[in-house]
């Protein structure tokens, strides 16, 4: 087995268990109909999606690293999905992603102006803008929670609202901070000769933030965390309720 498929076997831990943990919070959150405040939408919508990326890393991304006889197999099934999906970017302008066995990481095959343009900028900026869209979605419930606080102050739920408050900031900031990480890590050091650094910093890099961001929801979300180790139904305070306008952004 050559270099590249044994390194390419770090995803394997981290993929699985980022499964692991992202859908345990979709499926404790779907399966509980009191579990529905603005914030936890919110937290369902986005670890579905990242459930749905750790699904296409562990059975497309690591295989293809992993398995090379099965390679030509994987690509021809995806270039004909590409094709149906984005016919004009990919055969229009021959923006085409190959996996690169040099450097251990996806790379655009084209020159192109355009693919070179989209590769760096568009499809970073989209991400980027989705990150502060979450950030102030985050930021406004918060503010929406700690001013319903105030009005509770005196009774004796206060500790528990408070308590719910610490573990918000907990969760939120916590995912921020990995995406803040992540997006600075691609902008501070967007290129490297060094195969090594171009996996870690790319492909297990993507995989270990999507798997950071279910953890941190099971550790500091005390609702799911109850629903999934006890599969019972949790009823949901009427503090969260107030973020009903809040409408959920995936990243």
């Amino acid at each position: 087995m050559r270099e590249s498929q044994l390194i390419g076997l770090t995803l394997i831990p981290v993929c699985f268990s980022g499964m692991l943990f992202n859908w345990a919070v979709v499926v404790a959150i779907w399966r509980d109909k009191s579990m529905r405040s603005s914030f936890l939408v919110l937290t369902l919508v986005k670890t579905f999606c990242d459930g749905c990326y750790m699904i296409i890393y562990s059975f497309y991304i690591t295989p293809m690293i992993v398995f090379v006889k099965h390679t030509k197999f994987w690509v021809a099934f995806f270039a004909i999905y590409s094709f149906l999906v984005y016919a004009i970017v990919t055969y229009g302008f021959q923006c085409r992603y190959i996996y690169d066995s040099e450097y251990w990481t996806f790379t655009n095959a084209s020159t192109f102006p355009v693919c070179q343009f989209f590769s760096m900028y568009v499809d970073f900026a989209k991400n980027s803008i989705f990150v502060l869209i979450c950030v102030t979605v985050d930021v406004i419930t918060l503010i929406r929670v700690m001013k319903m606080r105030r009005f509770l102050r005196k009774q004796k739920r206060a500790e528990v609202y408070s308590k719910k408050d610490a573990d918000f900031m907990k969760q939120t900031c916590g995912q921020g901070l990995c995406y803040i990480l992540d997006y600075m890590w691609f902008v501070a050091f967007p290129e490297s000769s060094n195969p090594y650094y171009s996996f870690f910093s790319s492909l297990f890099c993507y995989a270990a933030v999507a798997a950071m961001t279910g953890l941190l929801t099971i550790l500091y979300n005390s609702d799911v965390k109850k629903s999934i180790l006890r599969g019972k139904k949790v009823p949901m305070p009427a503090i969260h309720s107030s973020a009903t306008a809040v409408f959920p952004v995936v990243r």
